[in-house]
């Protein structure tokens, strides 16, 4: 189960079969995690600059005049003003991953999204919903299977 659901972190445990290897164990860890990480690279960071994205990853409350500004300009995907984070967040990243933890290192993010007024962009970016744990859980539990059954 889930300790942590929000700001990018979540945790998964799960027991080594007593008849695998320690090793073997942990090189099946590594490689599941950073299979995961390019799976939420590819279908779940998308969302987040989505209407319906917004809404699951609760993303705060934009000031009125912002919101205005933007559907002036015909702009209605949250996180996205001009355009430039996405496709930074798609062209360029890195997946790193070790027996504990999974990280998608996205790289050339404008530095406001890390600014301490707006530092709240940073973690809408990185958001875990329950859907996106209850994939990965799928996930990892599905590729152990297909692992140990070989």
């Amino acid at each position: 189960m889930p300790r942590s659901a929000k700001y990018g972190k979540c945790e998964i445990y799960w027991d080594r079969p007593p008849e695998v290897e320690v090793r073997e164990f942990i090189d099946a860890q590594i490689r599941i995690l950073q299979e995961y990480g390019e799976l939420w690279h590819d279908q779940a960071l998308p969302k987040h600059f989505t209407e319906a994205g917004a809404s699951e990853y609760m993303y705060g409350r934009r000031s009125k005049k912002y919101l205005e500004k933007k559907r002036r300009e015909g702009k209605t995907n949250p996180l996205e003003y001009t355009g430039e984070t996405r496709r930074s967040a798609y062209r360029s990243y890195q997946v790193r991953s070790d027996t504990k933890a999974m990280t998608v290192v996205l790289k050339g993010i404008p530095k406001y999204f890390y600014q301490s007024k707006r530092g709240k962009l940073r973690e809408e970016l990185v958001r875990f919903s329950m859907t996106d744990f209850e994939n990965m859980r799928r996930f990892v539990e599905e590729k152990l299977e297909e692992h140990y059954e070989r």
